[in-house]
């Protein structure tokens, strides 16, 4: 477990300078759109503002981590540290740490984006608004949206880790540091582009992150 504590704090600078930008964009995404749209739930200014940064969130998950260990392995650093720990104990904990930065960081940032929105957020007065009981944890959105935030923190930082894990995957396997870096980016918009056009946004990985993105019928478990 030093191995591991030692892995992670070699990431805390980075890690703690992409939340401090992940943070900072939706914040700023959450107050423009709470001035520009007809907000309806405290939930509204961060489903709204968050959604343009989900599209670049694989990118934010996984430049900052694949980038560290795509460097261990062009470097010949696993071969080296294998005199010390085998190979295999080395790359798993590397592997590890990353993904423990990583779930810990979307978690924190969507968590804090959230609680942001719900003091900020301009109810409209408007009599009739709609009802989000058809999407997920609807009820939760519209009556506590903390709790709610706190579920979708911790089940958006899952499916981002999934992401950061495919980066690092790569990221051992490759010698381009291009796809390294982009791989699973440009996989996420390709599978967004085909989805679409077959007609089945539904299966999409991008669906799984956005909340509200395609109508109730469709958003489901």
């Amino acid at each position: 477990m030093n191995i591991l504590k030692k892995f992670i704090k070699e990431k805390l600078i980075t890690s703690l300078i992409t939340t401090a930008i992940y943070v900072l964009a939706l914040f700023v995404l959450i107050y423009i759109y709470n001035g520009n749209s007809i907000i309806y739930y405290p939930i509204d200014p961060y489903v709204y503002g968050s959604s343009p940064v989900d599209f670049f969130l694989p990118l934010l998950v996984t430049i900052p981590f694949s980038f560290y260990s795509y460097h261990i392995v062009k470097n010949g650093f696993i071969d080296y540290a294998g005199v010390r720990i085998s190979k295999k104990k080395y790359i798993t904990y590397y592997i590890l740490s990353s993904l423990i930065s990583c779930f810990v960081m979307v978690f924190v940032a969507n968590l804090l984006a959230i609680v942001f929105s719900v003091n900020i957020a301009s109810i409209s007065q408007e009599f009739s608004k709609p009802s989000y009981d058809g999407f997920l944890l609807g009820n939760l959105q519209m009556n506590s949206p903390l709790i709610f935030g706190i579920i979708w923190s911790l089940y958006k930082a899952f499916v981002a880790t999934l992401i950061c894990l495919f980066g690092q995957v790569i990221s051992l396997y490759s010698g381009n540091l291009f796809l390294v870096l982009l791989g699973p980016f440009i996989y996420s918009v390709l599978e967004n582009f085909i989805t679409g056009v077959l007609r089945i946004p539904q299966f999409s990985f991008t669906t799984a992150l956005i909340l509200h993105r395609l109508d109730e019928s469709f958003m489901n478990l």
